[in-house]
């Protein structure tokens, strides 16, 4: 292949790519300006068509490489709750402290695989559960409730003695220690984690342009289904009152949920330990943040 061609292909390949980025920013943009206008003539049916693409994760089922994974643990199952049923998976069962993972949106059980290889070296035991929606337990729809309830079931018939939420898994965790009665924790992690349901309303909402009606209405249909405004679901209000030694974590590369998050919770919760790292985004895979996390759960 000559040079020139070698340029043209490179050029071709570059505007292929920009026009697919192009077109993946227009099309909720697209969807955003019609239900904006379907608001004004079924605006009911339009709210719900909202609280739906905001509750239906894209992705986060059990793909054939998590399956491998999963498939290594000594033991899994269903959880029931009043919502559905919850797979978990544990592993070393009689670890001398089990700590409970719960994993964040669009995800499943198999992204702690690396930071569980730490923890098993450590002889922890892991139990990990999927979220709703999640994984492979039921339903199609997502909502932090849910999600609440199926940790308080796992704590209930586990009796974790530590925790761990990545990104909506550590909101979420924020959100349970207000709704249930929990057991003493003797540890808590909070990885990449967002404060408020408002704030992560807001990223949805900009990015389908949605328009202040479409909003107004969601907030009415949110407290027509909880009995809650959105903006009263606040993690970090949540957390105030908390008196667990707690390890923060967030990246400053973190292009999902700002640090200025994780300040916030360092900032309320008392006893709470803050580590910012740098280079390793929001998922937080790195074996700098699993060794920070060993080395917090180990100490006295």
């Amino acid at each position: 292949m000559s040079m020139q061609s070698i340029e043209i292909s490179v050029i071709l390949h570059q505007n292929i790519e920009l026009m697919n980025s192009f077109v993946k920013k227009l099309i909720p943009k697209m969807i955003g300006k019609s239900l904006n206008l379907s608001s004004y003539p079924v605006p009911k049916w339009t709210v719900n068509q909202v609280f739906k693409l905001f509750g239906t994760p894209r992705i986060g089922r059990i793909r054939p490489k998590d399956k491998v994974y999963l498939d290594t643990c000594e033991s899994s199952g269903n959880l029931t709750t009043k919502f559905g049923t919850i797979q978990h998976y544990m592993w070393n069962e009689k670890g001398a402290q089990t700590i409970l993972l719960l994993h964040g949106w669009e995800s499943n059980a198999a992204r702690w695989q690396s930071l569980t290889k730490y923890l098993l070296k450590e002889n922890f035991c892991v139990l990990v559960i999927d979220a709703p929606a999640h994984g492979d337990s039921s339903n199609s729809e997502f909502d932090m409730f849910q999600y609440i309830a199926a940790i308080d079931k796992a704590v209930q018939q586990f009796k974790p003695s530590m925790i761990a939420g990545h990104s909506l898994g550590g909101a979420s965790l924020g959100f349970y220690l207000s709704e249930y009665n929990f057991p003493s924790f003797t540890k808590m992690v909070f990885m990449g984690s967002p404060t408020e349901l408002s704030k992560m309303m807001e990223a949805f909402s900009n990015a389908l342009g949605l328009s202040k009606r479409v909003l107004r209405l969601l907030d009415q249909l949110f407290i027509e289904k909880f009995k809650i405004t959105i903006d009263s679901i606040s993690a970090a209000k949540f957390v105030k009152e908390v008196d667990i030694p707690t390890l923060i974590i967030h990246d400053l590369d973190d292009q999902v949920i700002p640090v200025e998050n994780a300040k916030e919770y360092h900032k309320l919760i008392r006893n709470s330990k803050l580590v910012i790292t740098e280079g390793y985004g929001h998922r937080l895979q790195h074996k700098v943040v699993f060794k920070e996390i060993i080395n917090f759960l180990k100490e006295d």
